[in-house]
């Protein structure tokens, strides 16, 4: 929790320093472009750390994917049949 806290105030200080440098340059100077850089980084840092994904049991992917082919299979025999 500490961690996040620390990365939540980084995220805080680059998104400040990287709104004073696009007043001061144009958006597409490489030093607002590096600063965007680190913001991002810091950003994906956090994403990482605060939402961890949980690896789904195989039985659900399978679902899904029959799911998905059902689907499919209903979406082009509906497109493919003539309208009248």
């Amino acid at each position: 929790m500490i961690h996040q806290k620390s990365l939540q105030q980084s995220i805080d200080v680059a998104r400040q320093q990287l709104y004073n440098l696009a007043k001061h340059y144009d958006l597409s100077h490489p030093i607002v472009l590096k600063q965007s850089m680190v913001l991002d980084e810091l950003i994906n840092k956090y994403n990482r750390l605060t939402y961890k994904r949980s690896p789904r049991p195989l039985s659900n992917n399978n679902e899904i994917h029959e799911e998905s082919a059902a689907y499919t299979l209903s979406y082009s025999k509906s497109y493919l049949m003539p309208t009248t």
